[in-house]
C-alpha cells in the first residue's frame, strides 16, 4: 500500500489554525448509529476530542470532531495516515473505527486510551519516593518505547511532527502514540532540501527541535530530539524554555509567534542549542549523582567523562544521564536527510542499566 502525497501541505495547519466550532451541543449525540458522545476531553486549534461509548458493546472510544467550515481537512488526513500505518503493521497507534460526517462536523472515531504518560509516571513516583533510580529507569523504559514506536512509523516514511508527552498514552501496559493531525510523509530523502527554507515553526514550541527553530524542514531527527526533550521534562518537571518572557518594551512585535524570528522562538533556539544542552546535563549530573566523591569533581566539561578513565565505578543515576546525553549527541549530529539507526539509539539508552 502506497501513501499518496496528501500530507504535503499538512504543516500549514499548524501555522494558520483557527478555532471553528459551532455552538451546537454535541454531547449525547449518536454518531454513525453506533457511538454516543459523552464528555469533552481535549480541544485544539482544529477540533474537539470527546470520550464516547459504543452503544451496543459499551466499549469506550475517542471521537475527534472538526467543523465542516474549516478549510483544513486535518481529520481526513489523520484518518488516512492512521489507516496506512495500521495496514502496514503499526499497532502502537489508534485504529480508525469510523470516519465520516455527522451534522456539521467531520468525525473520526478511534481507540480510547485511559491513562496519560504523566498519570503513569505519577503512579511510579508514588511507588518509589525513596528510590530515584527506580523512577529514572522507568523513564528510560518509556523513552526506549517512544523511540521504538517512532522507528516503526518512520520506517513507513511518516514523520509525526508533534512529539510531546500529551501525545503518548498507555493502555494495558502498552505505550501508544496519538494525534497524527500534522504528520507528514517523506517520499524521497534524496530530494529533501537540506538548507533552512522555512520561516515558521511546526508543532508545539516547547518540544519542537532546535533545528525547527533554525528553519529546517521537520525530519526524522526532529521527532527523536523531541523525545529527548520529553525525557528532560519527565525528570525536571518542566523545561528550561517553558516560560519564555520577552522584554516588556517590545510591545510592537514584528513577527507572529509562529515565525522563527519571533523573540520567543529566538530565545527557545538559544536555550535548545548544544552548549545549553551540555549545561543542563552537567546540572542534572550534579543533582543526581549520589556518590559525590572527588573523582566526580571534574564533570563540568562533558557529562560522558564520568564513563572514562578512572570513573568506571559510577552509580546508576549517573549512567542514566550519561546514556541520555549520548542519545542527544547522536540525534543532534544527524543530518537532515539521514535515516537514524533506531536499534542503536535504544541500545545506547539502556547501556549498563
Amino acid at each position: 500500500m502506497e501513501l499518496q502525497d496528501f500530507t504535503k501541505n499538512a504543516g500549514d495547519f499548524a501555522e494558520v489554525g483557527r478555532e471553528l466550532y459551532g455552538d451546537e451541543l454535541l454531547l449525547n449525540n449518536i454518531i454513525a448509529n453506533k457511538y454516543i458522545v459523552q464528555q469533552e476531553i481535549g480541544r485544539g486549534k482544529f477540533g474537539i476530542v470527546y470520550k464516547g461509548e459504543h452503544v451496543k458493546h459499551r466499549t469506550r472510544v475517542a471521537i475527534k470532531m472538526e467543523s465542516n467550515k474549516s478549510p483544513y481537512n486535518t481529520i481526513k488526513y489523520e484518518a488516512t495516515i492512521l489507516n496506512y500505518l495500521y495496514h502496514n503493521g503499526c499497532r502502537a497507534i489508534p485504529s480508525v473505527l469510523w470516519y465520516g460526517i455527522h451534522k456539521d462536523y467531520k468525525c473520526l472515531t478511534m481507540n480510547y486510551y485511559d491513562q496519560t504518560i504523566e498519570q503513569y509516571l505519577k503512579s511510579v513516583m508514588t511507588k518509589c519516593a525513596s528510590s530515584p533510580i527506580y523512577y529514572l529507569k522507568q523513564v528510560i523504559k518509556l523513552v526506549v518505547n517512544m523511540v521504538a514506536i517512532l522507528g516503526q512509523i518512520h520506517n513507513h516514511q511518516i514523520i509525526h511532527r508533534d512529539i510531546k508527552p500529551e501525545n503518548f498514552m498507555i493502555a494495558n501496559g502498552e505505550l501508544h502514540l496519538i494525534d497524527f493531525g500534522i504528520a507528514s510523509s517523506v517520499s524521497n530523502l534524496e530530494e529533501i532540501n537540506t538548507e533552512p527554507n522555512r520561516d515558521t515553526i511546526i508543532g508545539s514550541p516547547k518540544y519542537i527541535s532546535y533545528f525547527i527553530h533554525q528553519g529546517y524542514e521537520p525530519m526524522y531527527r526532529d521527532d527523536l530530539i523531541s523525545v529527548g526533550y520529553c525525557f528532560l521534562y519527565f525528570v525536571m518537571g518542566s523545561l528550561p524554555w517553558s516560560n519564555i518572557v520577552i522584554s516588556e518594551n517590545n510591545t510592537q512585535q514584528v513577527y507572529q509567534e509562529i515565525h522563527i524570528l519571533h523573540e520567543k522562538n529566538q530565545l527557545r533556539k538559544k536555550q535548545k542549542g548544544w552548549a545549553n544542552i551540555e549545561n543542563i546535563f552537567n546540572k542534572l549530573m550534579k543533582k543526581y549523582v549520589i556518590d559525590n566523591t572527588p573523582k566526580y569533581a571534574n564533570i563540568d566539561e562533558h557529562p560522558e567523562a564520568l564513563l572514562s578513565g578512572n570513573n568506571k565505578k559510577i552509580n546508576d543515576n549517573a549512567q542514566v544521564f550519561a546514556n541520555i546525553f549520548e542519545y542527544f549527541t547522536l540525534c543532534y549530529s544527524l543530518q537532515l536527510d539521514e535515516k537514524p539507526f533506531y536499534e542503536e539509539l535504544c541500545e545506547v539508552l539502556q547501556k549498563n542499566l
